[in-house]
């Protein structure tokens, strides 16, 4: 066999490889990217040799695909990255494979194993006539297994060549000659054949894979179940086509060419070829009634013979148009679109997304979908991550167009022609505040739950018990019996995550402990305290607690805010994360103090109201999100201290940073979080199916929260994670104030007697002794809690609203009045709280 060196076309070898690295970059996006195979065979002996190259090394195997073409070799390409470790001429297995970003289907016609595109195709590459091989490059790379699992569904459904949707095969690279090995010349093809790029897209494997019919009955790799068509409603068609089915056409009109078309339609409406005919059959003398005795036959031929292109899929036309996550409908709802009937075009359109499975929800007074996106975690591993995002007018009309078929009549053509959702239709449906018949969305979540029960919310989907949405992406590995024995093996397992961190007492690793469990059923509960770690000493290991917890829930390190200079920035950054439906959030290396209503209402109320950019008003909105905060040498403050709880950390070392570890939790977490979940669950369904007995005092506002968070660990013989508010308001810095007030008042003023603001001033002013400099520390404290002028007097004005903030207050035995010695007056007075 001669090469002429013409058949090497340079210029289409390039771009396809450029197009591969393109587009696996963009799939895998960061981490661990493994490295791609190029793959030469000599078609005389059949020797394999592998070269691997780094993602975005373009010129170097564009350079070196031309010259093992020209030196007679066939060149060929993975759609899959293996590690960069891999040495030798083996091109590695599934386990040496990192990440998968393309499936390709082999469409063989010299076997007889051609395919007819039923979907559009990111890279088409003619390998000889008749031949040609299909790239589907995916938006997100997946793992070996799931990729195999895709790969499987692609080559069952398509019937091409057994090397469709392998992982570890290797196809050829497009613009290189395709030299006839053995095999081919015994079938009779000796001459070499160029290759070329037939078309190129930027459509993703995602977008067509409802193409595939799944024929294993279920794919972990979508998010919804896809079929070819479902049995339809003869309910939900339109009147003229259900004429035209049940009678057919006049005399003399071509009765094929509207049988045909009948067909098309219930195509389009995602009617399978079982449904179309048993409909049909229902109406012998209808448009049928030609082909009765062999229609099944007929509504397959003429079922496949309207392929999609690929202009009638950008169109929205194809069965398999590419829906929003989770939309599935086997069938596809008629809406026609008439001037002057809006409010029944959008009833009809809400209707046609719900009765789709659209996971659309209500939250905060809007339109949201959940968003389910991957995200890397650490060392190139990648994990699911849920969010829920309010909806633009854009994206409902690409939903819309996916659950529901809409028309319009053409007066000119005198019939109903398919045209996208109305602008206006989407807009409405947005608008409809208080007339939705869409259910309320709490939260969304990677990670199984609990409800408040204690029954296990495991199954993808919406929950209508939580208002939870639980994506898929996550397993959870089979559980033991809730007994003690188990709850105990399950505390053993997540307390050896925290066996070298460096907490204070025991109560501070308790609290942690509460932390993780809060947040794997924070979903579940209307409120949960606060937690903030603290230490002395930056590098104390603070935020790695919270990222062991987050990885835990949610396969990810926790992410972070910074806590802001003003309580209005805050409750803006807390409430677009609260909206979001977030598992937790942390705010990061805390500088002062915390406290303020944001903070309180996020800790205490089921429901908060929440500042929204851009819209003037504050809709309600519950609150799924476990709060965390991190610090050195701060606290809670004011009505904070007894809504959080406090997790102390203490290494007694000057550089903490520089401690050596035996373990790694957090990768230990990140890599087998499963049993980790499971173990967690565990501890809380043992306590609760022990009949949750009282080993501890109930809590205002937080009963549920106990009952799943704390009592189970108390349960185990952990200590209250709620004692560490004893701390915390001991150190309270407005208590202490409160104390020394009340201390200083029965030094310097009498029980009982009323005081105005300006009297308690000029008591607490009178020198000692003659020396105006010695001030008594009566005078400091005022200055300090209602000074003014640099700290120079004390304002009788801010004295009064701070004494009537805290009137009422009992400590010690005493608590502070307030009243009026007259109507333009107020006054204050301390007096003995005597027990009732």
């Amino acid at each position: 066999m001669d090469l002429n060196p013409s058949m090497i076309d340079e210029s289409t070898v390039r771009r396809f490889v450029e197009l591969i690295h393109t587009r696996a970059a963009h799939a895998i996006n960061g981490g661990d990217t493994g490295v791609l195979q190029l793959v030469r065979i000599h078609p005389a002996d059949e020797s394999i040799s592998v070269s691997r190259y780094c993602i975005g090394d373009v010129e170097h195997m564009t350079r070196d695909a031309i010259a093992f073409s020209a030196a007679g070799h066939n060149v060929y390409i993975e759609g899959r990255t293996v590690r960069a470790d891999l040495r030798g001429n083996k091109r590695g297995d599934l386990k040496d494979t990192l990440w998968v970003f393309a499936l390709v289907i082999d469409s063989d016609s010299d076997k007889g194993r051609a395919w007819t595109p039923t979907a559009q195709a990111s890279i088409i590459v003619e390998t000889s006539p008749g031949n040609a091989h299909f790239w589907f490059c995916l938006a997100r790379a997946v793992d070996a297994a799931e990729g195999k699992t895709i790969g499987e569904r692609m080559r069952k459904s398509a019937g091409a060549d057994q090397d469709t949707g392998v992982v570890t095969q290797c196809y050829r690279v497009a613009g290189t000659p395709n030299f006839p090995g053995e095999a081919k010349r015994k079938r009779g093809r000796v001459s070499i054949e160029p290759t070329k790029i037939l078309e190129q897209s930027e459509t993703s494997l995602e977008e067509a894979l409802a193409a595939f019919a799944d024929t294993s009955g279920g794919n972990a790799a979508a998010d919804a179940d896809t079929d070819t068509g479902g049995d339809g409603d003869e309910a939900e068609l339109p009147a003229d086509l259900l004429q035209l089915i049940r009678e057919g056409v006049d005399a003399g009109q071509d009765r094929s060419a509207a049988f045909h078309s009948v067909v098309a339609r219930l195509k389009k409406r995602r009617w399978s070829v079982e449904a179309i005919a048993a409909l049909l059959e229902k109406y012998p003398n209808g448009i049928a009634s030609k082909y009765i005795g062999r229609l099944r036959e007929e509504v397959e031929r003429s079922y496949n013979k309207h392929a999609v292109s690929a202009k009638a899929k950008k169109a929205g036309q194809s069965k398999t148009t590419s829906a929003g996550p989770g939309i599935a409908s086997p069938t596809l709802a008629t809406i026609r679109v008439v001037a002057g009937q809006l409010p029944r075009i959008v009833s009809e359109t809400e209707q046609a997304l719900l009765a789709a499975g659209a996971p659309i929800f209500i939250r905060a007074g809007m339109l949201v979908r959940p968003v389910i996106e991957k995200m890397m975690a650490a060392d190139g591993r990648k994990t699911m991550v849920a969010k829920l995002r309010p909806f633009t007018v854009p994206a409902m009309l690409d939903w819309t167009a996916s659950a529901a078929l809409f028309e319009r009549f053409d007066a000119r053509r005198k019939r109903w022609v398919t045209v996208d959702p109305p602008r206006a239709a989407a807009e409405a449906l947005l608008a409809r505040e208080g007339l939705w018949s869409i259910p309320y969305v709490s939260g969304a979540i990677t990670t199984p739950t609990l409800r408040s029960d204690g029954s296990l919310l495991a199954e993808k989907g919406y929950d209508s018990a939580t208002g939870l949405y639980l994506s898929a992406g996550f397993e959870l590995p089979p559980m033991r019996e809730p007994t003690r024995d188990a709850a105990e093996a399950g505390l053993a397992r997540l307390s050896n995550l925290f066996k070298e961190c460096s907490f204070l007492t025991p109560l501070d690793r308790s609290v942690a402990l509460s932390g993780m469990l809060t947040t794997l059923v924070r979903g579940s509960l209307p409120t949960a305290p606060m937690y903030l770690i603290r230490a002395h000493t930056p590098g104390t290991g603070k935020s790695y607690i919270v990222d062991i917890i987050a990885a835990i829930a949610t396969g990810r390190i926790c992410p972070v805010i910074t806590a802001a200079s003003n309580e209005e920035e805050i409750e803006k950054r807390l409430g677009s994360v609260v909206l979001s439906g977030a598992a937790l959030i942390s705010i990061d290396n805390c500088t002062r103090d915390l406290g303020g209503e944001m903070l309180c209402q996020l800790a205490e109320r089921p429901l908060v109201r929440i500042r929204i950019l851009g819209r003037s008003e504050m809709p309600e909105c519950e609150c799924r999100t476990t709060i965390f905060a991190t610090g050195n040498n701060v606290g809670f403050e004011g009505d904070m201290v007894r809504r959080g709880l406090v997790c102390n950390l203490d290494t007694l070392s000057e550089r903490p940073e520089l401690r050596q570890f035996q373990h790694d939790p957090l990768r230990q977490a990140l890599e087998n979080r499963g049993p980790y979940v499971a173990a967690a669950l565990t501890i809380i369904r043992a306590y609760l199916t022990a009949g949750a007995p009282q080993v501890c005092s109930t809590i205002g506002s937080y009963a549920e929260w106990s009952r799943m968070a704390r009592s189970p660990l108390v349960w185990l013989g952990q200590p209250d994670p709620v004692d560490s508010v004893s701390t915390a308001r001991a150190e309270d810095p407005e208590l202490n104030d409160i104390r020394e007030l009340f201390t200083l008042w029965g030094e310097e003023l009498n029980l009982d007697e009323r005081y105005t603001t300006a009297r308690i001033i000029e008591v607490a002013s009178e020198p000692i002794g003659g020396n105006d400099y010695n001030r008594q520390p009566f005078k400091e404290l005022l200055l300090r809690v209602a000074g003014e002028n640099n700290g120079k007097q004390v304002s009788a004005r801010r004295l009064g609203w701070w004494l009537r903030k805290i009137s009422g207050r009992v400590e010690a035995g005493y608590r502070l009045g307030a009243g009026r010695l007259n109507q333009a007056t107020a006054c204050f007075w301390l007096s003995k709280v005597r027990p009732l």
